[in-house]
């Protein structure tokens, strides 16, 4: 279905997705890689690794700690914030294409920075659909997943969504992380990756009061995340029960996208969801990072949805290589979930 966005848009002003920033200086920046070398392995022992985190994190400075806990805790902050000059690993080996890391001669300085960062704002958990339930996720593209929707992919458009996570009860945005944090390892080497957010304000306020009113209504299916029906599911697309896109005040929406296939169930809600996809494309209303080392992009998964654009993977040591953290504010709530790994959960 093509939908011409400009039919739709009548008495809308230009509306951007806010997006904050803090540049660490270089004492900053020096004094956290003091603190956050030598600790244990994060991968193998993360109890150890997230108790030596605990003490390291104020060297971040009082200006930065106050941003951040701002980004975190405020309705009305923005929903995505951009860290740079970040501490990097002085010791980086080659990308490991195959998914096997090099744990010989590593400092693990930005797997301290993503869950020093994911501690600042909540709590750094596993799934187990995901990652084989780490804490940590390295994201390097895949030989042979190309064109697929996930972070194993690279020729394809990743669509906008937030990260979901499958649950029994039919709604897969109810146990997901509240927060991610993305950390760059390395760009990739044609600097064409870009991370795209825009946020569930800015897109009702672009969007018609009916098309928002349809999009709170239940009538739409998210698809469960690809990492579930792949792994769990022989492949096989599973439907959510119904409910909202939008939900939430007005003034503090909320807003729910799978990745792996959202549909509206009458023609009207379908094309509601079309009209919200279109101002998703339009960058006049997004931002977008390009992460390079040393950076790190904290990310509101409840207030917006993020895509990632196509690059050209070369598969060389080189490669685009990202880690990210999934961060919930609350794991009381979902204490029926855990298992007996640390800090992971179903």
């Amino acid at each position: 279905m093509n939908i011409a966005v400009s039919n739709f848009l009548p008495n809308k002003v230009a509306v951007k997705t806010q997006m904050g920033h803090v540049v660490l200086d270089d004492t900053t920046r020096n004094a956290m890689v003091g603190k956050l070398t030598g600790l244990s392995n994060p991968y193998t022992q993360p109890r150890h690794f997230a108790a030596e985190i605990r003490t390291s994190l104020s060297v971040i400075g009082a200006n930065a700690m106050m941003d951040i806990h701002d980004f975190a805790t405020a309705p009305d902050s923005p929903a995505v914030m951009l860290i740079e000059n970040l501490p990097t690993d002085p010791h980086l080996p080659p990308t490991p294409l195959d998914g096997v890391l090099t744990h010989t001669a590593r400092s693990y300085v930005g797997e301290a920075v993503t869950y020093g960062l994911g501690k600042l704002i909540g709590e750094p958990i596993g799934y187990t659909t995901e990652k084989d339930g780490d804490i940590l996720h390295n994201l390097i593209p895949a030989q042979g997943a190309e064109t697929m929707q996930s972070n194993r992919g690279s020729k394809v458009f990743l669509n906008f969504h937030n990260d979901s996570v499958y649950d029994e009860s039919g709604w897969f945005h109810t146990y997901n992380a509240d927060f991610l944090v993305l950390y760059g390892h390395r760009s990739d080497p044609k600097r064409q990756a870009e991370t795209i957010y825009i946020d569930a304000k800015t897109i009702c306020a672009v969007l018609s009061d009916e098309d928002v009113e349809l999009l709170r209504q239940p009538l739409f299916q998210m698809a469960a995340p690809s990492n579930f029906t792949v792994l769990l599911n022989n492949g096989e697309k599973i439907w959510s029960r119904l409910g909202g896109v939008i939900s939430g005040p007005d003034n503090a929406p909320e807003i729910t996208v799978a990745a792996n296939g959202t549909r509206g169930t009458t023609p009207q809600a379908e094309e509601a969801l079309q009209r919200l996809k279109a101002i998703c494309d339009l960058p006049e209303h997004s931002v977008s990072v390009r992460i390079s080392a040393g950076q790190a992009l904290l990310i509101n998964n409840r207030k917006g949805i993020h895509a990632r654009s196509t690059f050209e993977p070369t598969f060389g040591p080189d490669e685009r290589w990202l880690l990210r953290a999934n961060i919930r504010r609350d794991t009381w709530a979902m204490r029926q979930r855990k298992t007996d790994m640390w800090n992971v959960y179903v």
